[in-house]
């Protein structure tokens, strides 16, 4: 068995039960378009390996509000970061 590598998870993917440490990316950042693809790509190269919860979707910024996917991913987060890097 390998190393394992950090898991990305998007809208409207969730984590299963159990996953262990997940990290949820979210909070307003004025000024900082995409801070979220950021911050997953940074704890990629920190060799961070556990789950990270994105709520950016390219092309359609409100759809983690659209169906509550923020709502439910909130539940599943260790670590709610609020503030960008």
């Amino acid at each position: 068995m390998g190393i394992p590598r950090l898991r990305h998870l998007t809208v409207p993917d969730l984590p299963s039960p159990g996953a262990g440490t997940v990290i949820l990316p979210a909070g307003l950042a004025t000024g900082r378009p995409r801070f979220q693809h950021q911050t997953v790509h940074l704890l990629a190269e920190c060799g961070f390996r556990r789950t990270v919860l994105d709520p950016l979707v390219l092309g359609d910024p409100y759809a983690a509000w659209r169906d509550g996917w923020l709502d439910r991913a909130e539940t599943y987060a260790s670590t709610l970061w609020c503030s960008p890097l």
